[in-house]
């Protein structure tokens, strides 16, 4: 059984990637992800409607999202 992560453990991945050169992170540079942000919200949110939100396995996290 895998050890549960700890509460720094998110934080130091994050770390270590940007040490390493994170691809991520020099596209997000190039690339504005906010412009997808629109048309991300209102297909999940039409997804939902469909399939009723509690069953979408967006919950918490896409509110967090939605809010920015």
């Amino acid at each position: 059984m895998a050890e549960q992560p700890g509460f720094f453990d998110l934080s130091d991945r994050y770390e270590a990637l940007s040490a390493a050169g994170d691809p991520l992170e020099r596209l997000s540079g190039v690339v504005d992800f906010e412009l997808f942000r629109g048309p991300l919200v209102s297909s999940v949110l039409q997804f939902s409607a469909k399939v009723g939100f509690e069953n979408s396995l967006v919950g918490g996290p896409f509110i967090s999202f939605c809010r920015g």
